[in-house]
């Protein structure tokens, strides 16, 4: 459901950012702070995960 929303979303989002800043720098700055909180994301799910799995170490 997340990959259809980002797909959605960064269909449109380029363009309407380009018009308003006149630049595509801020979409690629979007499109990493995306990232960096979707590892982050991912990251925590695997250490809790692990937590759960081995909770003797």
């Amino acid at each position: 459901m997340c990959y259809a929303l980002g797909g959605f979303i960064f269909t449109f989002l380029p363009g309407f950012l380009t018009e308003a800043f006149g630049t595509y720098l801020v979409s690629y700055a979007a499109l990493l702070a995306m990232l960096v909180v979707a590892a982050v994301i991912v990251i925590g799910v695997y250490t809790a995960t692990d937590k759960r799995a081995n909770p003797d170490t």
